[in-house]
């Protein structure tokens, strides 16, 4: 490094968030939502005064529409780009896809930033615009995992496509709900905390041991009170994953930009 820090950007299907990290220790993440705004504006706005930047690290999942917007900005601005793209191998966390390359960078990276101490397996559950659940074994085999629609593409659909109407998202869960509300709510939770059982169950299994659970992404917070721990919350699990990458730079990984989720 020059000195200057570092730019660690994650841009998901609805947010932006990033952080600089000096080399010792990473400022709070800051995010805005970029979906359906002006991102330029909303760029000018959060990055003008961040002062000299030695290089920015960047994960989208979001398509190459902002792609380009937020590379441009940045190319303009003088800061060297790196666009990220999941490999079959970093720091020894094996990639379980049958083309490596296809799993999606947030995921890549949610698997690079758990703590792998221990004798425990890790089920990475993110839970933003989709929901996905990644395994991995204490050796650091990634056995694959899966996707399901995230909490408000649910609500959505039911508004959509029901005469439900406006579904608020609450967090409370009722298994037997006596107002509708509630009752599609609690099927959200209740769904997403159960496949979450089973999957820490077929992972135990698999890796004959026991399995901890790390969630993060937007909706998190509303799963906590319905999984069992062992539990963790890393609400910035990728911008870590980020920093371990901007650390270990030299090491082998593929910086092409992924188009899968």
């Amino acid at each position: 490094m020059t000195g200057n820090p570092l730019l660690l950007v994650d841009i998901g299907n609805s947010s932006l968030k990033w952080s600089l990290w000096d080399g010792q220790r990473r400022t709070p993440t800051a995010r805005f939502v970029h979906r359906g705004v002006d991102t330029n504006a909303h760029l000018d706005e959060a990055w003008g005064t961040l002062g000299s930047v030695e290089c920015a690290f960047i994960s989208n999942v979001a398509g190459p529409e902002i792609g380009t917007s937020v590379v441009r900005w940045l190319v303009h601005a003088g800061i060297a780009v790196r666009e990220l793209g999941s490999a079959a191998w970093f720091l020894g966390v094996r990639n379980g896809y049958k083309e490596p390359a296809k799993l999606g960078i947030d995921r890549w990276l949610g698997l690079i930033a758990v703590d792998r101490n221990g004798d425990q397996a890790i089920c990475t559950v993110d839970c933003g615009s989709a929901i996905t659940l990644d395994g991995i074994c204490p050796n650091g085999q990634h056995l694959g995992g899966a996707i399901l629609p995230g909490f408000r593409m649910v609500r959505d659909a039911f508004e959509r496509e029901t005469r439900v109407g406006l579904v608020e998202i609450v967090g409370e869960l009722e298994t037997f709900a006596r107002d509708t509300q509630t009752a599609v709510c609690s099927g959200l939770w209740l769904g997403c905390a159960s496949l979450i059982a089973r999957f820490r169950e077929r992972l135990s299994a698999v890796c004959r041991c026991p399995t901890r659970v790390v969630l993060t992404g937007s909706d998190a917070h509303y799963l906590l009170p319905y999984v069992d721990p062992p539990l963790d919350h890393e609400p910035d699990l990728v911008i870590r994953g980020l920093e371990i990458v901007a650390r270990n730079y030299d090491e082998p990984l593929a910086y092409t930009s992924p188009s899968a989720m």
